[in-house]
């Protein structure tokens, strides 16, 4: 996802938040948080503000309803008796009753001399407000208050009004008149609910009237006069208490006036900011905060936010929503967890698109390597052409400039060649292209093809100031396409060629020469054994930290009386093509694992097992026997498979490891990501060691995009539990490399070259004498 899109795409979710909110849509949460800092706040009364309650006993007592206005005088005459010092009624007196009551009461008024305040209030009607006030007897010998609450969104009691105006004239709240902050205009003020409504002094209409109070309970206190009966209805929503009745709301009221803590609502605004530079940061490092990191900090914010939140109002009687802030940090936090994620399975699909690309091309060229030509060949048909181009001399350019220089000028042959016209082309062994065409050319066809393929690459090349000249031989092989058969019959054909030093060979069965000398090798070898003529070398593999032998890599040798040392790249495939590949296995193993058991060391041995040989021979049994022959620990013995030889019979493959595993020697895949794509192998087979292709390790430090795929397989085996095992180490940087990405051991040049078995001896007996 662009990164443009996700930051409009975040925006766009805060700026919806912010309107919801704006519309109240996280009122209900605003008022959660309130009620909690409200139950923190610890607020007690002044003391100076006393209730006395219409309540259900009083009612019962008296017996009738309304109350005969008598009543009130006498309540009036008791409080001014017990030396009260305001007394507010929260009773509509607006409408006259008989005049044997309504005069007691006004006498009563009087005798208060001035100190009684009577409830004034607008309503609202049909015909628009309307505001309703004592009657004219009542005011003149007492005080209109206000007791207008209002009610926000949710129907809560949060404010009063400090006054109406009637007439030109003002009547102030009755929170101003009892606290003695008289106001002289309308305004909206906050009730603070922090101040605990239950320790309020509440006292019975009934007992008060009927002497059953303390004489001192009233004294110089002020009292509002008010409904709390149930009955009576005269009930507000309010926040933290839940439902209360209304004259307990105007004693909350006189209590915020008297404490100074009138609530100032400062509304979302504040937590709205704050999110906004939240997001801006966000967006400018959220990319170098580990998302772990990044969840921390908004738990964080939200905590400091809410702390300072809660100081405001203890400290300022401030009030901020901030359920704004709640709502979209974890939104940013999301949008950032799905940024992580979604980078991860994009590196981990790139990576998994990269090693399949690997299994099947060569990293150098471009094109296909011989693996993947191999698996391509079917596509060419029943009959084809091969045409193998050979670029002579490029190991000793590779030699002398560096392998930049020879990798750059096979670059450069393969994208003059993928210009030609071709059904497949790859790049099948060192400096070796292969040219497919899925028609079986004839000898004129073939030397037009040639002459072309000579004047698009013959010459001389400029690579980084240098001029290389480029010189080729060419094979083909043109016929039926069976399996390996053209790339096989082209291959012989180059080896012939160049055998003879020429430009160009094509394939003919007759070339006896050719064909003999391989006859020749098959049977001579089938000789060595009991000649004596095989030997096995041993390649270290070294712990990374201490530089220590852990094992060896067995290697076959094969030094012939008359033709000397013959390559194991010319008969082990030669005997993997025959079938005597099971012979030399058996015989590896077996030498390998008694000459590990002499080792002075119990260091670990490591042989190769062919796919030949897994297909053709019992290697359960062969490793057995050698295991009993050599009398060698089952633990120090590791067997190597390829890929390569998993391919075609899975099943058969997973049940066999597992019976190698029950015997107890370790199971390493060997050159791994050069052939197949064998992500699977690794969760499902239960090899032990991966051991890491050297063409990953070459490209180390080359580009970031290799480091992060040889990274990534290091770190796939970790996870696994798999233990890795480089391949081809050539560089202390190499090796420090792996070694900090958790790939411990590894052979290579660097670390030691194939040795003899009384090298490796001396090696191990020296590192044993030093321990």
């Amino acid at each position: 996802m662009n990164r443009w899109f996700r930051l409009g795409l975040i925006a766009a979710l805060l700026a919806g938040l912010i309107a919801m909110t704006a519309a109240g849509g996280l009122a209900s949460q605003d008022k959660l948080l309130q009620d909690i800092r409200f139950s923190l706040a610890g607020l007690e009364p002044s003391g100076r503000t006393v209730l006395v309650e219409i309540d259900s006993k009083s009612l019962a007592e008296i017996g009738v309803w309304p109350w005969p206005r008598a009543l009130y005088a006498r309540l009036l005459d008791r409080l001014v008796a017990m030396d009260a010092a305001e007394m507010a009624f929260d009773i509509d007196f607006s409408s006259a009753s008989t005049p044997d009551q309504d005069q007691p009461f006004a006498d009563a008024l009087a005798r208060a001399g001035g100190y009684a305040w009577l409830g004034a209030f607008q309503q609202q009607t049909p015909e628009g407000p309307v505001l309703a006030e004592p009657l004219p007897a009542f005011l003149e010998h007492a005080g209109a208050a206000s007791v207008n609450i209002l009610l926000d969104e949710l129907g809560l009691a949060r404010q009063f009004l400090s006054g109406l105006s009637s007439d030109g004239s003002f009547i102030p709240a009755l929170a101003h008149v009892l606290s003695g902050r008289v106001v002289e205009q309308v305004d909206h003020v906050g009730i603070d609910y922090g101040i605990n409504a239950n320790a309020l002094a509440r006292f019975s209409f009934i007992d008060v009237i009927e002497g059953r109070v303390a004489a001192d309970a009233f004294r110089d206190r002020n009292v509002i006069v008010g409904a709390t009966a149930v009955e009576l209805r005269d009930f507000f929503q309010v926040p933290r208490f839940g439902t209360i009745p209304g004259p307990i709301v105007q004693a909350l009221a006189v209590e915020t006036l008297i404490l100074d803590r009138p609530l100032r609502e400062l509304g979302f605004l504040p937590s709205a900011l704050v999110l906004g530079m939240c997001a801006l940061m966000l967006a400018a490092f959220g990319g170098r905060i580990p998302i772990w990191g990044i969840g921390g900090l908004v738990l964080a914010t939200m905590l400091a936010w809410e702390g300072i939140s809660l100081i405001a109002y203890l400290g300022n009687a401030m009030m901020i929503d901030t359920a704004v802030l709640h709502a979209g940090l974890p939104v940013l936090f999301a949008a950032a967890l799905s940024n992580e994620v979604g980078d991860q399975i994009r590196q981990r699909r790139a990576a998994q698109r990269r090693l399949a690309y690997l299994a099947t091309h060569d990293e150098t060229t471009g094109t296909l390597s011989r693996t993947g030509l191999v698996e391509a060949l079917p596509r060419l048909g029943p009959v084809g052409t091969i045409i193998l181009i050979k670029l002579r001399r490029l190991d000793h350019v590779r030699g002398t400039l560096g392998t930049d220089i020879s990798d750059a000028v096979l670059r450069n042959t393969g994208t003059r060649l993928a210009a030609m016209p071709h059904t497949l082309l790859a790049y099948v062994a060192q400096d070796v292209f292969a040219l497919c065409f899925d028609t079986a050319l004839d000898d004129t066809a073939t030397a037009a093809k040639c002459n072309d393929i000579r004047r698009a690459i013959s010459g001389t090349q400029r690579v980084a100031g240098h001029g290389i000249t480029i010189d080729i031989a060419m094979a083909h092989a043109t016929g039926d396409n069976v399996e390996r058969s053209l790339l096989r019959n082209a291959r012989i054909a180059l080896l012939h060629g160049e055998a003879g030093g020429l430009e160009r060979n094509g394939f003919d069965p007759a070339q006896s020469q050719a064909i003999d000398r391989r006859r020749q090798i098959d049977l001579e070898m089938r000789e060595a054994i009991a000649a004596n003529q095989l030997s096995l070398v041993y390649q270290p593999q070294i712990d990374l930290r201490s530089r220590t032998i852990i094992g060896a890599e067995a290697l076959m040798r094969w030094d012939h009386p008359q033709h000397g040392a013959i390559s194991p790249a010319d008969f082990i495939p030669l005997a993997e093509e025959t079938g005597y590949i099971v012979e030399l296995g058996r015989w590896a193993l077996v030498a390998a694992c008694r000459e590990c058991a002499s080792w002075p060391m119990p260091v670990r041995v490591a042989v190769n097992v062919s796919p030949a040989q897994l297909r053709l021979s019992d290697i359960l049994g062969d490793v057995s026997h050698a295991l009993d022959v050599s009398g060698l620990a089952p633990d120090r013995l590791d067997v190597e498979i390829t890929e390569g030889a998993l391919v075609e019979h899975l099943d058969d493959a997973q049940a066999l490891l597992s019976r190698l595993k029950q015997i107890g020697v370790q199971l390493s895949l060997d050159d791994f990501g050069t052939g197949y794509s064998a992500l699977s192998y690794l969760s499902t087979l239960p090899f032990d060691k991966i051991k890491i292709d050297q063409s990953f390790v070459r490209r180390l430090g080359r580009q970031p995009a290799d480091d992060a795929l040889l990274h990534t397989v290091v770190e796939l085996c970790t996870r696994l539990g798999k233990v890795a095992v480089a391949e081809g180490i050539e560089t202390e940087e190499q090796a420090s490399q792996l070694l900090g990405w958790g790939c411990n051991f590894g052979q290579g040049y660097l670390l030691g070259r194939p040795i003899s078995q009384m090298e490796l001896r001396a090696r191990l007996a020296g590192q044993q004498g030093t321990s």
